[in-house]
């Protein structure tokens, strides 16, 4: 993938404790609200739009405000893989011959405050423990979007036209390179052929007071990265995402403008936690650990010395990375995994909220495989 270690580990992170990624119950156009992204998030572009909901947005105290557990979440059931009954057709599709739909790139992206984004659990309020992280990551995020280490395009597949009641799906993809004809996507955005990974079904336009919004989902985006040449399977659970669609600066030729959007969705610690354990097992600067978090261990992360970090050179800088901010990860989980979705009485998930811009994209093909 052509994602730095840097940003590698925070899409292992947030893909895994919020995003990528992506991703809920379609939340039929209300008001997303103030955002309230940390200030340090990358100025005001960074916060996913200069003006969400005609406020500037900065991190306020929603941010620090802990949120409350709702009521018991089913989840919705992962879409079919290739191979599988009901897979996507596009599973046997030629790379080089298809045909993308139209497309937007991700503009814009951040964590959201704690008043965004969508009710998850049926409560009558916007959940989004994750918004405790966002004084973490929302830099990060704003940096890779900027220097193009972390290029997110959305496919509209099946969009016909620029109107109310459409039918289509929304696909996340990973952009590999930005080029005079469009933008390739990397190979790794798809299981088989063209299906991609990730994917939020049953998206349509709908008016809300004259204004045309995107909504999507509920569905699961399973976001596969490739580190150290470990598969990683991370799922969003139960997501929905929902945008302004900007007509006058729109084409089926030539992509879509989306402004105000919000993702949303739930991410199983259990799962985070077996994702962040199986990168470091592959370590060898850390000594291959079994297991670098134990949330039963009296210290949850296994500890290393300055020296010993320093020992994670080139490939294996992710490793000291990671390392490096396992008691970040452990010490927010009280405050962020507060949804029970197995029924137990006991938090399980992370909900997560997150504001997005995108522009218009086209989508000129797939970047081929390098041979190793």
């Amino acid at each position: 993938m052509k994602l730095n270690d840097t940003l590698k580990l925070l899409m292992v992170l947030l893909m895994s404790a919020g995003m990528a990624t992506t991703t809920l119950t379609a939340c039929g156009g209300d008001e997303p609200g103030e955002t309230d992204v940390e200030e340090d998030a990358g100025d005001e572009e960074d916060s996913g739009g200069d003006e969400n909901d005609g406020g500037e947005e900065d991190a306020g105290d929603d941010a620090d405000v802990e949120p409350e557990p709702g009521d018991i979440i089913d989840l919705v059931p992962p879409p079919a893989r290739c191979g599988e009954e009901g897979a996507s057709d596009r599973c046997d599709e030629d790379p080089e011959t298809f045909e993308f739909g139209t497309a937007s790139k991700i503009s814009a992206l951040a964590i959201a405050g704690a008043d965004c984004c969508f009710d998850l659990d049926g409560d009558g309020f916007e959940d989004n423990s994750l918004s405790l992280a966002a004084s973490m990551a929302n830099g990060a995020l704003a940096d890779g979007i900027a220097d193009g280490s972390l290029s997110l395009i959305l496919e509209h597949d099946g969009l016909e036209a620029l109107e109310v009641g459409q039918a289509f799906d929304i696909n996340f993809l990973l952009g590999a390179e930005s080029t005079v004809d469009g933008e390739l996507i990397d190979p790794a955005s798809f299981d088989s052929g063209v299906a991609p990974q990730a994917v939020l079904p049953n998206a349509t336009i709908v008016d809300d007071g004259g204004v045309s919004v995107v909504e999507a989902g509920p569905g699961t985006v399973v976001i596969v990265l490739e580190l150290f040449g470990l598969e990683l399977s991370l799922a969003l659970r139960n997501a929905v995402v929902s945008a302004d669609v900007v007509t006058e600066e729109s084409a089926l030729e030539t992509g879509v403008t989306l402004e105000n959007g919000r993702l949303g969705g739930l991410v199983l610690f259990d799962e985070l936690v077996t994702t962040i354990n199986n990168v470091t097992a592959t370590c060898d600067c850390l000594g291959n650990p079994e297991a670098l978090i134990d949330m039963e261990a009296e210290t949850a992360c296994v500890e290393y010395t300055e020296a010993e970090l320093a020992g994670c050179v080139d490939d294996e800088s992710i490793c000291a990375d990671i390392a490096e901010n396992c008691s970040a990860v452990t010490a927010l989980a009280p405050a962020i995994v507060i949804h029970d979705v197995d029924g137990d009485g006991e938090p399980d998930a992370i909900s997560a909220g997150m504001t997005f811009e995108a522009v218009p994209a086209v989508i000129a093909g797939v970047e081929a495989d390098v041979a190793e």
